[in-house]
């Protein structure tokens, strides 16, 4: 599913890719919180980089959509992968 090129999942690029890998990464979050209670620091660092990934993923796939309602619902869901990559950093 990753390339080894860029870490990035073959499917992140459709609209709905997007969406899903952003619920997914929204429903860890408390996951990760028990991981680091119990010392799983490998466990938290790649919760990190996979939501860092997903930030540069949605970035670069707002100029392949064309449609305006995609963009708006790109730039939104841009702004909660950002809010959820800044409070990670505060609580991880």
């Amino acid at each position: 599913m990753f390339t080894r090129k860029n870490r990035i999942p073959r499917n992140s690029s459709t609209f709905s890719g997007l969406a899903g890998w952003l619920k997914h990464e929204y429903k860890h979050l408390g996951w990760m919180l028990l991981a680091k209670a119990k010392g799983l620091s490998t466990k938290v660092k790649a919760y990190k980089e996979s939501v860092h990934d997903l930030v540069k993923a949605i970035k670069s796939s707002m100029n392949e959509f064309k449609n305006s309602d995609k963009k708006h619902d790109l730039r939104v869901m841009l702004k909660q992968a950002e809010l959820l990559e800044r409070h990670m950093g505060d609580i991880l």
